[in-house]
């Protein structure tokens, strides 16, 4: 991102450049993410700039995406995210203990469950 930045910065420059850039990029990348995973119903965030941005609201909106904004670093608005984050570091560690030769085959079944859980956000 940065090493772009300052390429663009070579040839031409206005105002907000650098926050067009991440904006761009951004919904490059979730372009990315939404066609491997699908499209989410809900995306939780923070209120970055580049998330709240008009060119974000609409891509949302394109796609049928509702948006919700929590505070940053808000113990509460953050628990899903340090459950998931605690089962995790569980499963984990019961494959070090266990010295599992299928640490490949465990870790897939894992990563299967964590994505078709549903996750609600209230």
């Amino acid at each position: 991102m940065v090493s772009m930045k300052s390429l663009a910065r070579c040839y031409m420059w206005w105002p907000g450049l650098d926050a067009e850039i991440e904006r761009t990029v951004l919904i490059r990348e979730l372009r990315a993410l939404f066609s491997g995973f699908g499209i989410p119903r809900v995306v939780v965030s923070d209120n970055e700039p580049q998330l709240t941005s008009d060119l974000m609201k609409e891509f949302m909106t394109r796609n049928g995406v509702k948006q919700i904004f929590i505070a940053s670093y808000h113990q509460a608005s953050n628990g899903a995210a340090e459950g998931l984050v605690g089962k995790f570091k569980a499963a984990m560690k019961r494959m070090i203990v266990k010295n599992s030769d299928s640490m490949f085959n465990e870790l897939s079944q894992l990563e299967v469950k964590i994505r078709c859980s549903d996750t609600t956000t209230r």
